[in-house]
């Protein structure tokens, strides 16, 4: 006879042959958990008063010349993935908004390293806004960085 195991969150009874994947919950849970995310994702994105505007994200692009908000990086193609990736600050699941204040352009390791953190949790020393994170772009380049 095979054993059970039963989940933590849902209490249901599962036949020792269907492991849990992700060794916590049953896939019943982790669909509801999933669920639940992409809600808080859609109801953060509902409200934004302003959506972002392709000539507002032109705008940013060009004040940051091309160069990663965190690591300063410049990519001098702006068609490649180096610098082309779309930034929220304060993550929207963190109760971020989707709003241009809170947008920086940043190069693909950056981006996929900072994932959903905040930036205190992922690297304390660098500015906290995306409005000072894009004036320290802009004293970066004034200072000669390339």
């Amino acid at each position: 006879m095979l054993g059970t195991k039963t989940c933590p969150t849902c209490k249901t009874i599962w036949l020792e042959t269907q492991v849990f994947k992700n060794g916590r919950t049953c896939p019943n849970c982790k669909k509801v958990r999933e669920q639940k995310r992409n809600l808080k994702r859609r109801q953060a994105r509902s409200k934004s008063i302003n959506p972002i505007t392709v000539e507002q994200l032109e705008k940013r692009y060009a004040e940051q010349q091309n160069h990663c908000a965190y690591c300063l990086t410049k990519d001098n193609n702006p068609f490649t993935e180096r610098v082309a990736q779309v930034d929220h600050v304060k993550p929207i699941t963190k109760n971020g908004l989707d709003q241009i204040t809170n947008i920086v352009f940043a190069c693909n390791e950056c981006n996929r390293s900072k994932s959903n953190k905040l930036i205190k949790d992922w690297k304390p020393e660098l500015p906290r806004t995306a409005l000072a994170l894009v004036a320290r772009v802009k004293r970066f380049i004034k200072a000669g960085g390339k």
